[in-house]
């Protein structure tokens, strides 16, 4: 009997710490499980060390019948639609009918692309132009990098040259320009068009 009598004792001098100590052992117990139940979710983040936290740009020059011509930044992935739009759309002078049939409003730009929008007449002024024999031909006016890349003799190189000197009025540009050299011109020149 006397040890519960020591003990009870012991207990009765230290019962307020104890207590405190018991209170505060369950408050931090609380502090940890009172978020775990909550309903909110948390979304998952899995980061892809590949892939920049920046939204990759491109830049695309549009000229021709534009109201606002010049270079644009636009977000990779970006369509001919997209620039248009950032350019301001097209002036009242635009070749509709031109447009309709060669330009694929739907096609991804690439970085560094040319983009020319001819205006009424103008392609009418060119007697090499002739729509019916450009369908199935690469628009050296238009085409990405790598659609030029396809052309036999033409490389990274040589498409970035092509972009670089345009516009074209007419395939033989190619040559006036000292794009291509005659064995290229002459490998590609029924696969190309100005429009």
């Amino acid at each position: 009997m006397e040890n519960s009598e020591k003990i009870f004792e012991i207990l009765d001098k230290f019962k307020l710490p104890l207590i405190l100590a018991l209170l505060g052992s369950l408050l931090i117990g609380l502090g940890f499980l009172l978020p775990n139940l909550k309903n909110e979710k948390k979304p998952i983040v899995i980061e892809n060390p590949n892939q920049s936290s920046k939204a990759e740009s491109i830049k695309v020059d549009i000229e021709g019948a534009i109201k606002n011509p010049g270079v644009y930044s636009l977000n990779l992935g970006a369509r001919i639609q997209d620039v248009i739009s950032a350019a301001g759309g097209f002036t009242d002078q635009t070749d509709s009918d031109w447009l309709t049939k060669n330009i694929n409003l739907a096609a991804v730009v690439a970085d560094g692309e040319k983009i020319y929008i001819n205006a009424i007449g103008e392609a009418a002024a060119d007697p090499e132009v002739k729509s019916a024999q450009t369908q199935g031909k690469i628009n050296i006016n238009t085409a990405s990098s790598s659609q030029l890349d396809t052309l036999p003799g033409v490389g990274e190189k040589t498409s970035a040259k092509i972009i670089d000197n345009r516009p074209y009025k007419s395939v033989n540009d190619l040559l006036s320009k000292k794009v291509v050299g005659n064995s290229t011109f002459n490998k590609i020149k029924d696969l190309v068009s100005v429009q």
